[in-house]
C-alpha cells in the first residue's frame, strides 16, 4: 500500500473519532463560517457555539452544568491566544477546555482555519476514494 494512501486512512480514522468526540460535546468556534464548515462534515452544529464575550460565554455553560468545552479556535495567532484564555477561564470555573481535539482535526484535515474544514475534508475523501465517502456518524 502507497504511504500517502495510508497515512490518509490514519487522518480518516482520526476525523472520525474527533466527529465523534464533537457530536457529544460543546464546541466553541470563532465565527459562523468555522460552524458551517464543521456541520458539513457531520458535526451537529446545535453543540457549536461561535463564541461572544468569553467569560460570559463559560458561565453560561457553567450554569447549564457543562463540565468540558471543546475549543476550536483557529491555528491563527489570535486563534491560540483565544484558546489560551478559554482555557484559562475554564480552569477558574473547574470546568475542562479540550484542545486536543482541535489538533486531531488540524492533523486530519490539514487547516489552518477552520472555515476551510469542508474543502480539505472532500480532498481527503477524494484521496481515499469510494470506500470513505460518507462519515459513518
Amino acid at each position: 500500500m502507497d504511504y500517502a494512501l495510508k497515512k490518509s486512512e490514519k487522518k480518516w480514522k482520526v476525523l472520525q473519532k474527533a466527529i465523534e468526540r464533537l457530536n457529544q460535546s460543546q464546541s466553541l468556534v470563532e465565527g459562523k463560517r468555522d460552524k458551517e464548515a464543521l456541520g458539513r462534515i457531520g458535526i451537529d452544529t446545535n453543540r457549536i457555539r461561535t463564541i461572544g464575550k468569553i467569560r460570559e460565554t463559560m458561565e453560561e455553560f457553567k450554569r447549564k452544568e457543562i463540565s468540558e468545552i471543546i475549543v476550536l479556535m483557529d491555528f491563527d495567532e489570535r486563534g491560540n491566544e483565544l484558546a489560551e484564555e478559554i482555557k484559562g477561564e475554564c480552569d477558574g470555573l473547574a470546568m475542562r477546555a479540550d484542545l486536543e481535539t482541535r489538533k486531531d482535526l488540524r492533523y486530519a484535515l490539514g487547516i489552518r482555519f477552520f472555515e476551510d474544514s469542508y474543502g480539505n475534508y472532500l480532498r481527503l475523501k477524494k484521496i481515499l476514494g469510494d470506500n470513505y465517502g460518507k462519515s459513518v456518524y
